[in-house]
């Protein structure tokens, strides 16, 4: 497994959703250093403190393993970049981002 990769997939998306290692820490009650251990690759989770990783980080595992996710439906393909962005979102910019749409779409038919 490639946890320098996964590290970083993790790091950046707790840092675009404004949440410190501390406080991810907390959320899965791991260690602060344990957290910078994943992040920079040292370490290797178990598969309890991966799913809490992902949970806490509204992440798929598809996502956090291969940097991708994974989609069942063959029409919807395209929009799977569209969707990592938004899920790496904080709440607050989601909801900025649907007021955007919102205000865009009718515009768009």
């Amino acid at each position: 497994m490639e946890n320098d990769k996964i590290g970083q997939r993790i790091k950046t998306l707790r840092k675009s959703k404004g949440i410190t290692q501390e406080q991810l820490s907390e959320t899965i009650n791991v260690s602060p250093h344990y957290i910078y251990e994943i992040e920079r690759g040292l370490k290797q989770m178990s598969l309890e403190t991966f799913i809490s990783v992902a949970r806490a980080l509204n992440a798929s595992a598809d996502y956090l393993l291969f940097g991708t996710s994974h989609c069942d439906d063959p029409d919807s393909t395209g929009n799977e970049q569209l969707d990592n962005m938004i899920r790496s979102l904080s709440p607050h910019k989601k909801e900025s981002i649907t007021k955007i749409i919102h205000t865009i779409l009718p515009l768009l038919k």
